[in-house]
């Protein structure tokens, strides 16, 4: 068996080492990704997500408010935020909810016709980071694999149609992809000399990477399973020591781009962004006498209420006594209950405080009496109705009753079934730890987890070879989905490259350690195994962290096979380019290109990026399109079509004679709403993604 090479120099050393020119052919292979990325940042249009994430960074840095789009970390939105709000000028609207239910009303009435330059100050830092990764990604396989594997490996990742495409949008793939790979590199360092740099690098880069999507947190069993390997095989507790700082670091780095947030459960369980409706719990009349009888004279209680013959239900028990007891039943005009003495119904009001877990229409009624007791000490009937209410007025500030009154005011009608946590172990976890009242340290994160966890449960609608894909069924999924994407969403060069690679790390030919080589195709494998598990078909950009990954086989190739690998390479990164700066679109030859592979998949390709583009078509044909009766059109995009040049576009209807516009992941996701367009003739093309139909009567 070959030994392993020496310990490989952490990545931080380099700035230690003896300062050399900067190798003209990596120069020359960042500056054309760099202008690649820029120019697609600067002429590809808005896709469906950017406002969200631009709009929403602006607002963390204005008010330091996470809880807006809490789907997903914060830090790459904070960097799609960070260059508008230091330009400033784009006017961002007092009550921040008013950008994000209608994210038209900040990203272009704010901001006006400066729109376009607000979309690519967002796009910049992404870029940017796109960059970083690629240096990062270098250094990496340089000291690896050596100077020409890496230059190599570091193009094909560059040139990459899915690393142009998703690193020059203000979104989140990218990044993740990007951040999550530093961190590994990052591991493998602090692993192989765990000098207190190195674990304080790997802290700090596992911690930036977790708080960009919820996917690196797939990285957490690598980082575990690989320490305890290591301390096995090197009989050392030094790999466990160093998990163990990493782990401290990294939630120090992910607590801080949170800025360190706490906040109880009951203070967001009413939010808009928090609450989540839920079926009430049930409650028979006799388990509201136990529950608040338990409180009082319960036999005085039994015979007042119930002994009357009211048995249907707590509802019908409170409008009994509890809204005055004078209702007749049956056309009888005697009261049900008589009347009670003050110290008996002050008894009754205190114990309805054992109803904090009643079907919300009950606490609300019970809530309601409360707050009209006067009597009831002021101190006493605050703590009541927070327990009935399940919120913390912790801001409220002056007179506590009338903040509860101003709260009843506008949530009467609301309901008040509501949960913040659907997940039971998250749920399970903050309420033992916490409770309802204390603050929870990352509340935010958590209910961020919670809903995405929610999400690939569900599924999301989509498309994939034919099928119109909703909930996945009880097999689990389509568990070759994202290999299929992965296969034909990259150059024909750029898979045989990896697939050449893998089998020659596999076999741990040269200069390549055993745990580098594990680490890296063991992360692969994790991620594929997981997203091919879940419900949630979003195309490629879901497994974005496996291409730099790729990337790295494709350098342990060209290590060992120099010009059959390069070959790869340059026909992989040919095949890229002349897509551009359409590279959202892209598909190889194997699915068609980019006009046939649509009928693979199409969700996450399709973003509505040519909407823009399509207004600008709408503008210089607006003659031809008058004559033809109208364009109709259904925009894949959350955007003001006024914005956008389409204001006098007319929904798609069934056999609507005129012009009918139609976005490829439409026209595949809802293929019979669309299917009696393919009787009409395509008279244009947009962009990839939006097909003009005639459907005039042919003569």
């Amino acid at each position: 068996m070959t030994n392993d090479p020496e310990p490989i120099p952490q990545l931080e050393s380099v700035a230690g080492a003896p300062r050399r020119r900067v190798d003209p052919a990596i120069l020359l292979v960042l500056l054309a990704s760099a202008a690649l990325l820029l120019h697609a940042a600067w002429v590809v249009g808005p896709t469906y997500d950017e406002h969200f994430y631009v709009a929403t960074g602006i607002s963390y840095l204005t008010d330091g408010d996470y809880s807006l789009n809490r789907e997903h970390p914060p830090l790459l939105k904070l960097l799609a935020g960070v260059v508008p709000w230091l330009v400033g000028g784009f006017g961002f609207p007092q009550d921040p909810g008013t950008a994000f239910n209608l994210p038209g009303a900040f990203f272009y009435q704010a901001a006006g016709d400066r729109w376009p330059l607000l979309l690519f100050l967002g796009r910049l830092p992404l870029c940017l980071l796109t960059l970083v990764g690629e240096v990062v990604f270098y250094v990496a396989t340089r000291r690896w694999f050596g100077r020409v594997p890496a230059i190599v490996a570091t193009a094909a990742l560059a040139f990459d149609p899915n690393v142009i495409a998703h690193g020059s949008l203000a979104a989140l793939d990218m990044g993740t992809a990007t951040l999550m790979t530093v961190a590994l590199f990052a591991w493998i360092s602090a692993l192989r000399r765990p000098s207190p740099g190195a674990r304080l690098g790997a802290g700090v880069a596992m911690g930036l990477a977790c708080a960009t999507k919820f996917t690196a947190l797939v990285l957490w069993p690598v980082l575990l399973v690989s320490a305890v390997a290591t301390a096995a095989a090197a009989r050392s507790l030094r790999p466990l020591a160093t998990l163990a700082i990493v782990v401290a670091v990294s939630l120090g780095a992910f607590s801080a781009t949170y800025g360190f947030e706490a906040r109880s459960v009951a203070s967001v369980r009413l939010h808009p962004e928090f609450a989540e409706e839920v079926d009430p719990p049930p409650m028979t009349a006799g388990a509201f006498v136990e529950r608040v009888g338990s409180r009082v004279d319960e036999s005085t209680f039994r015979a007042r209420l119930f002994d009357t013959g009211v048995a249907q239900g707590a509802r019908n028990a409170l409008e009994v006594w509890l809204l005055g007891a004078a209702e007749p039943r049956r056309g009888d005009s005697t009261p049900l209950v008589a009347p009670v003495a003050p110290e008996e119904r002050l008894a009754i009001v205190r114990a309805l405080g054992a109803l904090t877990d009643a079907p919300g229409e009950v606490r609300k009624r019970a809530f309601e009496v409360v707050l009209a007791e006067d009597e009831l000490p002021e101190q006493e009937r605050d703590r009541i109705l927070g327990d009935l209410a399940r919120v913390d007025l912790a801001e409220r500030g002056g007179d506590p009753i009338e903040a509860w009154r101003e709260f009843y005011a506008r949530n009467r009608t609301a309901s008040w079934d509501v949960v913040v946590f659907r997940t039971g172990w998250i749920d399970g976890l903050v309420r033992t730890l916490f409770g309802d009242h204390r603050p929870v340290p990352l509340l935010v994160a958590l209910k961020g987890l919670d809903r995405q966890l929610a999400h690939a449960s569900t599924g999301h609608a989509s498309y994939y070879r034919g099928e119109e894909i909703g909930v996945a069924d009880e097999s689990g999924s389509y568990p070759l989905y994202y290999l299929d994407v992965l296969v034909h969403k990259n150059p024909i060069g750029f898979v045989a490259a990896v697939l050449l690679g893998l089998v020659v790390a596999l076999r741990r030919v040269g200069r390549w350690g055993r745990l580098e080589a594990a680490l890296v195709v063991g992360t692969s494998a994790l991620l594929l195994v997981t997203f091919a598990l879940g419900n949630t078909l979003m195309g490629v950009r879901y497994v974005l962290p496996l291409l730099p990954l790729g990337a790295v086989l494709v350098g342990r190739a060209v290590a060992a096979f120099p010009r059959a690998a390069t070959a790869l390479v340059a026909v992989g990164v040919l095949e890229s380019i002349w897509m551009h700066p359409h590279e959202l679109m892209y598909f190889n030859l194997l699915a068609g290109g980019p006009d046939r592979g649509t009928y693979i998949t199409v969700l996450g390709d399709d973003w509505g990026q040519d909407t823009a583009a399509f207004g600008r078509w709408c503008e210089e044909h607006r003659e031809e399109i008058d004559r033809a009766g109208g364009m109709f059109f259904d925009p894949y995009i959350e955007a003001d079509l006024v914005a956008l040049g389409l204001e006098r576009t007319m929904p798609v209807l069934r056999n609507v004679q005129g012009l009918v516009a139609v976005n490829a992941v439409s026209q595949r996701r809802w293929a019979q709403r669309y299917s009696w367009l393919e009787d009409h003739p395509v008279i244009a093309r947009v962009g990839w993604t939006i097909r003009i139909y005639d459907t005039r009567p042919r003569r």
